[in-house]
């Protein structure tokens, strides 16, 4: 009997044992796949991470590669610009001189012609005050008004003035007395224009400016014609 119970208990042991060892083996083949299963996640998980890394230093790269290229073609562009506006600025400068020099040679010039133009002026200014004095300080000049009876004497300038009516205090007629010729500077004829008239004393109005003392007189009776010919159709001679 007890044998048998010995017997029954070893077997008892053994199937434990032998059911512990396929436990023990079923959760050794468990934790087997649960490892295979981690290494394969982490592997999952690192590939996953090197692609994500690569993929990012992939981008860093080509933006840092853009960046540097517009970095350069910005610089590029930014020297053409400096090196335009220096060319410029050179250009600028030399043609800046250039219109000095010339300005100052303008000026230089100016300054010599005004000098010769008061050299000439002064030069002008005594010639005609000795042409001037040469024809005399005081002139007179005559202008024969159409109708007038006075004529004008040929290729002289002179004019023949018939003599008046002369009667006797008894009412008797007095004797005719010869026309007289008189010898003037200028005798102007009935056909004479006012543009005559201001030639003759254009040099006078000259001096007048050059700053001598000229008096213009227009003499004559009462209708002789004075003021048509200081003031004339086309205004004061």
């Amino acid at each position: 009997r007890c044998r048998k119970a010995d017997e029954t208990q070893r077997a008892a042991l053994a199937a434990a044992e032998a059911r512990s060892r396929d436990v023990v083996r079923e959760a050794q083949e468990k934790l087997a796949a649960v490892e295979e299963c981690v290494r394969d996640s982490r592997a999952e998980r690192d590939s996953a991470v090197n692609a994500a890394q690569e993929e990012r230093d992939a981008a860093v790269a080509a933006a840092q590669e853009e960046r540097d290229e517009s970095v350069e073609e910005a610089r590029r562009e930014r020297d053409a610009a400096v090196a335009q506006a220096r060319a410029e600025l050179e250009n600028l400068s030399d043609e800046a001189a250039e219109h000095h020099d010339r300005g100052a040679k303008a000026l230089l010039r100016c300054a010599e012609l005004d000098v010769a133009l008061r050299e000439s002026d002064a030069q002008r200014r005594q010639l005609h005050d000795a042409l001037q004095t040469l024809r005399g300080g005081v002139r007179v000049c005559a202008r024969l008004k159409p109708g007038a009876g006075a004529i004008r004497a040929e290729g002289l300038d002179a004019v023949v003035v018939p003599s008046a009516a002369r009667t006797k205090v008894d009412g008797g007629a007095a004797p005719s007395a010869k026309p007289r010729c008189v010898r003037l500077d200028r005798v102007f004829g009935p056909e004479s224009a006012q543009g005559e008239v201001y030639a003759e004393v254009d040099a006078l109005v000259r001096s007048a400016l050059d700053g001598y003392d000229v008096c213009v007189l227009a003499y004559g009776a009462t209708g002789s014609g004075k003021t048509h010919t200081m003031l004339g159709e086309d205004g004061i001679v």
